[in-house]
């Protein structure tokens, strides 16, 4: 099989799934990082033969394609704030928007101070060890109430060599032991009547406890993260969280309520109200 023949067959299959310009990207992203072969690649030699004995991985990654599976399971990774983070069944794949959380709250820490941080709900740990890589002298530790996520964010800890200590915890039934300088969560806050608009490799693949939250509570996970930062975080201390677009100024108010100061909306590369973060007076 030739460059241009097996950049063609995986296209034809994704662009049955996709509009486009995301069925160029995926194919891009398999035939990099899968087949060692960049679309440049295909332009520069479009008859060079491709490596043989790729036939039954080229066999898979179709099927997986026709069956809507994302292609960061398919590829088993996902880059994330400079670091390959290994993702499955079982974790939520990490966005790009999640890293603007990332930086945002890593831009306000001192890199040079000794700091403690905990991430809640923290899936494949991407948040976590994105964290622990860019603050050095930093204490982070990730809570998840799903075993097989913590097993996925320690393998990640120790594929990127990080130490992150990883812990199985339900926030809404547990607290964790304090005090902490920063609190960050990407928790649930999809509510289940915007299930309908979502693709169907999300809903299909990835895991809906980490996705949804009920119609008559959608910001749940953000008043039980508020109520035990009153307890946990150190005075003066900062939550950042993503938010759900549609309840920007609810969750500031819910945080004003609390006792929070200094609460703060930001837009994401997208133009759209999906972070906040907000100061425990103490």
């Amino acid at each position: 099989m030739t460059r241009r023949q097996l950049w063609d067959t995986i296209f034809g299959v994704a662009h049955r799934r996709y509009e486009p310009r995301e069925a160029r990207a995926i194919t891009s992203l398999v035939c990099e990082r899968l087949f060692a072969m960049r679309f440049t690649d295909v332009v520069i030699e479009p008859e060079a033969p491709c490596a043989s004995g790729r036939e039954a991985l080229l066999e898979r990654v179709l099927r997986e394609l026709e069956q809507d599976r994302p292609v960061q399971y398919i590829i088993g990774y996902t880059l994330f704030g400079g670091l390959r983070i290994g993702v499955r069944e079982g974790v939520l794949i990490p966005r790009p928007e999640t890293e603007e959380l990332v930086e945002w709250l890593c831009s306000q820490t001192p890199h040079d101070q000794p700091c403690r941080v905990l991430d809640i709900g923290t899936g494949s740990g991407a948040i976590a060890l994105a964290v622990a890589a860019r603050l050095p002298h930093a204490e982070v530790t990730g809570l998840d109430v799903s075993p097989e996520a913590l097993v996925i964010a320690r393998e990640n800890a120790q594929a990127n060599r990080l130490d992150v200590q990883f812990v199985e915890m339900d926030i809404l039934r547990d607290r964790p032991s304090g005090p902490f300088d920063t609190i960050v969560s990407n928790p649930p806050y999809v509510t289940r009547s915007e299930a309908s608009q979502m693709a169907d490799n999300v809903l299909h693949y990835e895991p809906h406890r980490a996705l949804f939250v009920e119609n008559d509570d959608p910001l749940l996970f953000y008043r039980r993260i508020a109520e035990l930062g009153r307890e946990i975080l150190s005075p003066g201390g900062w939550f950042y969280g993503e938010i759900n677009e549609r309840f920007g100024a609810e969750t500031l108010r819910l945080l004003t309520d609390l006792g929070y100061d200094r609460a703060e909306l930001r837009n994401d590369m997208f133009g759209k109200p999906r972070m906040v973060r907000a100061r425990h007076r103490g």
